[in-house]
């Protein structure tokens, strides 16, 4: 059977579906078999057992979801923050990495800010802010190394020209 989500409450783990004869259904998350999380506006296919869905999966053909309940707020909260410390991580770790000499500097903010989005957006549906700070961590490092061979590099050449300076 057929139906869209017309309620879904992630603190409660239930939701709503209303079918294509209008009849309203409730479920539960243990009933639902797609990877995404329920959302509402979802389009849904799903089979019928004591009076209630279950298997439920999201049709592919569904169009984007839209926040119909009090509970999605919280959650692109989330996403938000994962997305602005995962965009600052890279930035950072882009500025270190291309302007290697400020590479120290500039690392120090990719990793604090990419580990942050890597924890806020593990559990998001939308893995974008995840991967986009695993990156901003990596460029961050990368900038950090070229930092630290560029202060090792010329504190070489200065000990060196001190050390050779005749006496």
């Amino acid at each position: 059977m057929r139906g869209t989500i017309i309620h879904w409450d992630p603190a409660e783990r239930s939701g709503i579906i209303s079918d294509v004869s209008g009849q309203r259904r409730t479920f539960q998350r243990a009933d639902w078999r797609s990877p995404e999380e329920p959302l509402v506006g979802r389009d849904v296919d799903f089979e019928i057992a004591d009076e209630r869905p279950i298997d439920i999966f999201i049709l592919p053909a569904s169009g984007p979801a839209v926040s119909g309940n009090a509970y999605a707020p919280a959650q692109s909260e989330t996403a938000r923050q994962a997305t602005n410390y995962a965009i600052i991580s890279l930035v950072c770790g882009g500025i270190g990495f291309m302007f290697w000499p400020l590479g120290l500097i500039a690392a120090i903010p990719a990793i604090i800010f990419g580990i942050k989005g890597k924890r806020l957006g593990q559990n998001l549906a939308d893995r974008s802010p995840y991967i986009m700070s695993v990156g901003g961590i990596v460029l961050g490092a990368v900038a950090g190394v070229l930092g630290l061979v560029f202060v090792g590099f010329i504190a070489a050449i200065v000990s060196t020209v001190i050390w050779s300076a005749p006496r």
